[in-house]
């Protein structure tokens, strides 16, 4: 779900941490993995994504922005704020992973990438 909201912070902020206890989302933070190696080559990885992952809690993270500035009413929108590609890859182990991702894509781009990813 992606919230869209300009005004009071405070109000905003209380309307989502509301929505958020509405649907028993946890409000303290997991106790953090340590950064182990990940029995998985990240270098092939970097390499075939042309792109540095990180490792977040056991997870092989790629975020991946966009050429082109994002703007919405005339202000840029950076990757920071959900405008990247995201992708993790969690071992599974034998050489196997589970895989998820968020593609930030325009319309034109749709069709070719599902066609390539599904």
């Amino acid at each position: 779900m992606h919230i869209k909201r300009a005004g009071d912070a405070v109000k905003i902020a209380t309307a989502i941490h509301d929505a958020l206890a509405l649907s028993a989302t946890p409000f303290t933070a997991p106790a953090s993995a340590p950064n182990t190696d990940l029995e998985i080559d990240t270098k092939q990885l970097d390499q075939i994504m042309a792109q540095s992952g990180k490792v977040n809690s056991g997870v092989y993270q790629f975020s991946i922005p966009r050429a082109e500035k994002i703007l919405e009413a005339g202000m840029e929108v950076p990757p920071s704020m959900g405008v990247a590609t995201a992708i993790n890859v969690q071992p599974a182990g034998g050489d196997k992973a589970a895989i998820t991702g968020d593609f930030v894509l325009i319309a034109s781009e749709v069709n070719p990438v599902l066609s390539i990813t599904s």
